[in-house]
């Protein structure tokens, strides 16, 4: 027997939640679930999934930015992986609460999860993504080092630093743009008098080996007169609240908008919005903030009630779209440069996602510290975003 229901503990359920238990070997130990601070084995911990702005995370901080609910067990040899199929805040304990018992459930949603044999964890890593997608193959480039900080500005700072690493010798083959290079930090904008020629520099760069990553958050500044929300506005591509009016809420640019990324009209707009950056040669893009993050709330996030349209059709609200608010973003991100660059291989990166986000993006482990113990944390960090089926993971160091 791989994996046994607990007797004493049957499947419950009260109201919309639900809850599975399973006993638990002594001997058997549990992998995954994307970016979990702490051992990479999660035996006696337990974990809540629903992607937050963590800034600052440290051991133990949970949850972090990610929704994977896929985990890996292995036993003297074998191996498999249980994915729970559910978009809803989840929770999974692995002997935390009862030493012979692991668990999960979720708050909502349907109880979905898949039992994945493999002869080797390798072979249940390779199913699990025959089921939730692989990592298309990145840009070359993409696999330097990538320079990055907050934040490079003005113009000539983002050009001295790149002249910098080529006189010095430094390999570099990235370098970073934070929301300073934009104008009141709206996204899809370009300050003019701290970047006065964002084409030209982007030429000097590319003539210097490095290509350029820009941010682009999800979030759009409530400001008529701003194109992408004067578009946004007239296709009705934003979240709602319940009365029918369309949520705003306080980021970086001040009062902001969010596109239903959930939605395929919605993201197939979002992705025209990316023209301007690519013809100037801009090559990747960072999809920050996007658990989604909004400032001036306790829960750091929109209400649960803000409602967002489906592609099944209807909608749904933040309790279960939440979680692959991140993912959408940077699909539609994806499928955006998709169209706009041919045959280039898109680049994104970002901060939240959910299982399957490795079709669209690579991921970093969101905002930690200069710090020796944050160099260490993120190797059991990366290691379970891999196992997690997140292949393209990195973080900050330095």
């Amino acid at each position: 027997m791989l994996a046994e229901d607990d007797a004493r503990h049957p499947i419950a359920f009260n109201g919309s939640e639900f809850r599975v238990w399973k006993t638990m070997p002594e001997d058997e130990h549990y992998y995954g679930l994307g970016d979990k601070a702490g051992p990479v084995d999660h035996r006696g911990f337990s974990y809540t999934m629903w992607n937050t702005d963590a800034y600052g995370w440290e051991e133990g901080t949970d949850p972090l930015y990610k929704d994977i609910p896929f985990f890996l067990a292995l036993r003297k040899g074998r191996s498999y992986g249980i994915f729970l199929d559910n978009t809803w805040r989840s929770q999974f304990d692995f002997g935390h609460a009862h030493p012979d018992t692991y668990s999960f459930g979720a708050e909502g949603g349907d109880l979905d999860y898949y039992f994945i044999y493999g002869l080797d964890p390798k072979q249940v890593i390779e199913r699990y993504t025959d089921l939730t997608g692989r990592a298309p193959l990145p840009p070359l480039w993409a696999l330097g080092f990538q320079q990055s900080r907050y934040s490079y500005t003005p113009q000539s700072r983002v050009e001295e630093i790149a002249r910098t690493f080529r006189e010095k010798k430094i390999p570099s083959d990235v370098l970073y743009l934070d929301i300073d290079y934009q104008e009141k930090n709206r996204p899809f904008t370009i300050d003019p008098q701290r970047f006065p020629d964002f084409p030209g520099m982007v030429r000097s760069l590319d003539t210097l080996g490095f290509k350029l990553v820009a941010i682009t958050d999800l979030h759009i500044a409530k400001f008529p007169g701003y194109k992408p929300y004067d578009e946004g506005l007239a296709g009705n591509y934003f979240a709602h609240n319940p009365d029918g009016s369309v949520y705003s809420g306080v980021v970086w640019p001040g009062a902001s908008v969010f596109p239903d990324f959930t939605w395929a009209p919605a993201r197939a707009w979002w992705g025209t919005l990316y023209k301007d950056f690519v013809s100037m040669g801009v090559r990747g893009f960072w999809n920050d903030m996007n658990e989604p993050a909004v400032f001036m709330r306790p829960d750091k996030t929109a209400p649960l009630e803000v409602a967002d349209r489906v592609d099944s059709g209807g909608t749904e609200t933040q309790r279960a779209l939440h979680n692959v608010f991140g993912m959408e973003n940077s699909r539609a991100t994806y499928e955006g440069l998709r169209k706009l660059q041919g045959n280039v291989r898109p680049f994104v990166l970002t901060r939240a996602t959910y299982a399957g986000g490795q079709r669209y993006a690579a991921t970093w482990t969101g905002d930690n510290s200069s710090t020796w113990n944050h160099y260490r944390l993120s190797i059991p960090t990366l290691l379970s975003l891999g196992i997690s089926g997140m292949p393209f993971a990195g973080d900050d160091i330095g």
